[in-house]
Formats: C-alpha cells, sequence, structure tokens
C-alpha cells in the first residue's frame, strides 16, 4: 500500500512539476487583472472593456472589427440572421454605458435608429443578484421604441459567467417565457465572451490591444468555470482513472482532506481571535462560534441578536440578522434594497438574505481569498501559522469594520428609536 501510495504521489508531483516550469516561461498566472484585484468587478471592469470594444469609435482603434465579431457570434448562436451582420456592423450605431432611464439603469446599451434599426440591451451579471424586476423593467424600455419599420431588431440580452437564466425576482416566468418565443431574451456565458474575443483578435493589427486582449480571456475563461487548476485536475483526474489501485488510494485520500482542512480553519482561527482582540480593544468583543467554523466581531453597545461582522477563514461578513425569529426586512429593521445599495457601493459581494437575516460577503486584497473554502496555498500559511497572512487578515477586518460600522450604527438607531 506504501508503495501504491508512493507510485501516486510521484506522478502527482511530475504533474504539479511540469505546471511549475510551464509557467516559467509561459507566466500564465501573471495577468494584470488579476493582479490588481479588478478581475472580476462588473461595473469598473467588465461592462466599461465590453463598452470599448463594442464601440467603433473605441480605443482599441479598430474601428467596427469587435462589433462585427460579437454579431457573427449571435449569428452563430441563431440569435439574429447571418445577412444581418453587415447591416448592422456598417450602420450608424451608438454605444452607451450604464444609461439611466426611468426603468432604471442599463448596463449596455447598442442602438441605431437610422436604416436598419436595431437596439441590444446587454445586462452583466457576474456576482451581483438579480434587481427587483429588473430585466422586467428594461423590457419595458426596448417596448417602447418606435416600431415604425416592421423588421426593427430588439434584443434583451443576459449576460453571466455560465449563461444561466435570470431569476424570477427579475423576470416572470410568463414574460421571459413570452420573450423567448418571440427571440427577444437572449443568454450568454462568458466563455461566449471568450469565443468571440479570441476570433477577433486573430484579426486584431495593433500589438497592444492584442497582449491586453489576451490577458482580459484569461479572466473571462475564469469567470466561465474554465481555469489552469481545472487543467490539472483533470490532468489528476485521468491519473487515477487509469489505474484501480490509484483509485481506491485517492478515495481513501480525500475522505480524510476535507477533515484536515477544517481543523486548519478551526486552528488557525483560535490563533486570530486574541490577535483580532488586541487589534480592536476593549470596546469590541470578539469570539468563536463553531457552527460554521467562524470569529464574531461586536462592538459591545450593539444588540447581540441583530447586528455582526464575522470572519470564517476565507470572507469576512457584514451580517443584520434576528434570532428571535421576527420578520427583519418586514418590520423595518432593514430595507434589503438599502443593504444592497451599501454593498454595491464597497463592492461587497454575494448577498444572501432571508425573511430575518441579511449577510454580505467581503472580499479583497492580494490573495484573492475564495469564498468557500481556503485555497490550498492558504491552507499552508494557516498549518504554518503564517505572520503576513495574518496581517493581512486583520487589515481586511479594519477595512470591513471601518466601512460596515456607520451603517449598523444607523440600523441600532433604528432599532432603539
Amino acid at each position: 500500500m506504501a508503495d501504491i501510495l508512493q507510485s501516486l504521489f510521484d506522478e502527482c508531483l511530475a504533474i504539479r512539476n511540469k505546471y511549475t516550469q510551464d509557467n516559467r516561461t509561459e507566466a500564465d498566472q501573471f495577468n494584470i487583472f488579476r493582479i490588481t484585484s479588478i478581475d472580476r468587478k462588473e461595473t469598473k471592469t467588465h461592462t466599461p472593456i465590453l463598452m470599448d470594444l463594442l464601440d467603433r469609435n473605441g480605443s482599441h482603434g479598430q474601428g467596427t472589427l469587435f462589433f462585427h465579431e460579437f454579431l457573427s457570434l449571435l449569428s452563430r448562436k441563431g440569435i439574429i440572421a447571418e445577412n444581418d451582420i453587415d447591416l448592422f456592423a456598417n450602420s450608424k450605431y451608438l454605444c452607451e454605458r450604464e444609461k439611466r432611464n426611468e426603468e432604471g439603469q442599463l448596463d449596455l446599451k447598442i442602438s441605431c435608429d437610422n436604416i436598419n434599426q436595431f437596439c441590444f440591451i446587454i445586462e452583466n451579471k457576474i456576482d451581483a443578484q438579480d434587481g427587483d424586476k429588473q430585466l422586467e423593467r428594461y423590457w419595458a424600455h426596448l417596448d417602447k421604441l418606435d416600431n415604425y419599420q416592421l423588421n426593427y431588431k430588439k434584443l434583451l440580452i443576459y449576460l453571466t459567467p455560465t449563461g444561466r437564466k435570470p431569476s424570477a425576482e427579475s423576470i416572470s416566468s410568463e414574460l421571459k417565457k413570452n420573450l423567448k418565443e418571440k427571440r427577444i431574451l437572449h443568454c450568454l456565458s462568458y466563455l461566449d465572451i471568450k469565443e468571440w474575443l479570441n476570433r477577433a483578435n486573430d484579426k486584431v493589427e495593433a500589438t497592444k490591444v492584442k497582449v491586453l486582449l489576451n490577458q482580459y480571456v484569461e479572466i473571462a475563461s475564469e469567470i466561465g468555470g474554465e481555469t489552469i487548476m481545472a487543467g490539472i485536475q483533470g490532468k489528476y483526474t485521468d491519473l487515477i482513472l487509469k489505474n484501480d489501485d490509484y483509485f481506491r488510494m485517492a478515495i481513501e485520500l480525500s475522505s480524510v482532506t476535507e477533515k484536515a482542512k477544517k481543523k486548519l480553519a478551526i486552528e488557525f482561527l483560535h490563533k486570530m481571535i486574541p490577535v483580532f482582540q488586541k487589534e480592536l480593544g476593549e470596546e469590541w468583543k470578539v469570539s468563536y462560534y463553531g457552527e460554521g467554523i467562524g470569529v464574531d466581531f461586536r462592538k459591545i453597545v450593539w444588540s447581540r441578536t441583530y447586528h455582526h461582522i464575522d470572519f470564517d477563514g476565507c470572507n469576512f461578513s457584514i451580517g443584520v440578522s434576528n434570532n428571535e425569529d421576527k420578520p427583519l426586512l418586514k418590520e423595518g429593521w432593514c430595507d434589503k434594497q438599502e443593504f444592497i445599495n451599501f454593498a454595491v457601493n464597497y463592492d461587497l459581494r454575494d448577498c444572501k438574505s432571508g425573511d430575518t437575516w441579511l449577510w454580505q460577503a467581503y472580499t479583497y486584497g492580494k490573495y484573492n481569498i475564495e469564498l468557500k473554502m481556503p485555497c490550498v496555498d492558504n491552507l499552508i500559511k494557516y498549518k504554518n501559522s503564517d505572520s503576513d497572512l495574518m496581517l493581512y487578515y486583520v487589515d481586511c477586518m479594519r477595512v470591513l469594520i471601518d466601512i460596515s460600522t456607520p451603517l449598523i450604527n444607523k440600523l441600532e438607531s433604528r432599532r432603539l428609536g
């Protein structure tokens, strides 16, 4: 059994070493969007980039190339007719970003009101939740457009990492079905974005644009679920499946992996509690809670049943909760949209809610902490009580407390009032 284990580890190590060697020459991990932690920011990164690329007058200097290739993508997916590609691309179309009107703020709008009329609205969702009746309101904007020309083309494109369908909160099932039958509502994924830009990049003449676009395509691919690590994991999968003994050994190891990760996280959090407490001082109470493996931060003056900040080894979160099972949102202790607006203003993400609770995760900084479980490198740092990582978490805690305390104080005063 020991020989089998050693052989499995040796082959896995060979795969890992090849990846490390390839990274020295290819630098696959080097990406300016990832380094600067803007790789998942919808409004500050992706929407502006997509807008510039689709605009004939964009800074890329390639004219209608990107829009033409985007239309070709839509044609290949059966969204527009092939003979519409040149008609739309050669029209005097207008690109607008985050255009606000009475129906809301449109992420991207591409329209032409002259000959060959069309209007495409693109709603870009990466980590943000759907807004209340958001797509219904955008359809109301499209529906009001002048229809004097019979072939006026209207599209409502819902762009997400995986091409998922919009939620019932954004659009009713009846309207969604109606718009799909009329071939107006369509879902695209970031892998579609990858396909579009790869094809376009083959025709780009400017070297600077090619280089930056290659980096952006890497990020689009990651958002769509294709990562470098996924490729390595695929090789590991092929390895353990080629040998029955390897497969048995892998199953045995997998059964203890989660236990080991949980134990490391618990031990690290217990080490962090006195560090957090010393940083915050006596007006704060820092405590460990076993459920979910986390650290709870509360100001002494805050009501324990309503507001808290916690840290689970992966993320810091601001929580507005009610342990008395009263309907928090309906009772008026906190308005969900107020909370979401607060989150958007500070680039928080993954807002979750129920009748009695709200929470919003906060991820920031150089380590790019994963949402669900710490990455392998961070787990090794946990094991070794890495001082840089501990200081980093203190920095994260301080930033979140500084931006969230005013909101919590406001909610506390509302509750007491």
